[in-house]
């Protein structure tokens, strides 16, 4: 008939009914030349199909329609776990750091644990948020990126404009990041375990003056004064009961003029170590992929750290040809200390006041309760 269709079998096998000798059979397929063939008094029809190069380009979904890979290049990027978690950090966004075009992953504070700050193409409010949207196997996820186990990661995806956000409405006006977790494979049962530590250590710390040599400057300063006339010579006196000589005195007495390097006291060599096993495997009716994970940060400076458990359990069955259930379990469990104190107060802190009391700081204290 006119409007009769089919279409091939595995083998490129097919039949149709047609209304009589005039007809014409159409063949297409995407990626292939449509040829139009007539029937005639034929009863076989074998048909070639040749490849269409304008047409073989790759195609991206976004949203619910789809474009061509070259009209969506800058819109959307996909980052593929290879070495990922190979890297010296506790959290998934910062290992992202520098890989994905448009996105910009910045640290906004040295403690460890801490969320780093992601824009997506620059901030687009001024007061709102300009988080990005998580997707973890097509889940919002509220605890961010820092929740997931980097080596679970397979793969990251970014959506960058409104087009290829545009499914999930105004949640995704920041981007989206859509991550995607490892399955089970059809095979026989994988074990792998992985262990890695290493150190973090002050690259380079500020030169701070002790009280005492704060005071020397102040009279080779008084000294180099009385040597130009121009000066006023009532300026070149420092009163001996001033401030500065009682830190000066202080630090002389009790310590012999080597005052405190807070920045010594506040610093450390942090260590970081992570800790992950899994299994995976399946026949093609069960597959399944069960991990564990544990991630020590320790931050340079004292009192910062952060420790992170991860469980994961995917499983995939196939009760029947129409009846899929998948079940995917990922809690996670961390703890963080922050310092009370920001490092910038360790630098402004006087060299001369001890971090421990001595016999004889602590009987100065009681005699100069001021």
């Amino acid at each position: 008939s006119a409007d009769a269709s089919t279409t091939t079998d595995f083998d490129g096998k097919y039949a149709i009914v047609v209304k009589n000798s005039k007809s014409a059979l159409k063949f297409s397929f995407v990626g292939f030349t449509t040829q139009i063939i007539e029937v005639g008094n034929s009863r076989t029809i074998n048909v070639k199909m040749v490849e269409s190069l304008n047409a073989l380009d790759e195609v991206v979904v976004i949203g619910y329609g789809t474009q061509k890979r070259s009209s969506v290049t800058g819109s959307v990027a996909k980052f593929q776990n290879e070495k990922l978690s190979e890297l010296a950090v506790s959290r998934v966004d910062q290992a992202l750091q520098g890989k994905i075009a448009g996105v910009q992953v910045q640290n906004t504070t040295s403690e460890a644990g801490a969320d780093p700050k992601i824009n997506i193409r620059g901030a687009v409010s001024i007061n709102a948020s300009n988080t990005p949207l998580i997707i973890v196997d097509g889940q919002p996820n509220q605890d961010g990126l820092g929740s997931l186990n980097m080596a679970d990661v397979q793969s990251v995806e970014v959506l960058k404009d409104a087009a290829s956000a545009a499914i999930y409405g105004s949640r995704g006006a920041n981007g989206v990041i859509i991550v995607t977790t490892k399955s089970g494979k059809t095979d026989k049962v994988k074990f792998n375990f992985k262990y890695q530590t290493g150190v973090k250590t002050a690259y380079e710390t500020y030169p701070m003056m002790t009280s005492s040599e704060y005071v020397k400057l102040l009279y080779a300063e008084r000294e180099l004064k009385k040597l130009d006339p121009t000066v006023n010579q009532l300026t070149n006196t420092i009163p001996s009961a001033s401030n500065n000589n009682a830190q000066w005195l202080i630090e002389q007495e009790f310590f012999g003029g080597k005052g405190t390097d807070y920045q010594d006291e506040a610093l450390r060599t942090g260590i970081y170590k992570t800790i992950g096993f899994n299994a995976s495997g399946g026949t093609k009716a069960t597959r399944y992929y069960v991990s564990l994970g544990y991630n020590g940060d320790e931050g340079m400076q004292i009192h910062s750290n952060f420790d992170k458990y991860n469980f994961l359990t995917k499983l995939n069955l196939e009760l029947s040809k129409r009846v899929k259930l998948d079940i995917n379990v990922n809690p996670q469990f961390s703890t963080k200390e922050n310092p009370s104190e920001n490092f910038t107060n360790f630098i402004r802190y006087p060299s001369f006041l001890p971090v421990y009391h001595t016999a004889q700081s602590a009987a100065f204290v009681a005699q100069n309760p001021q």
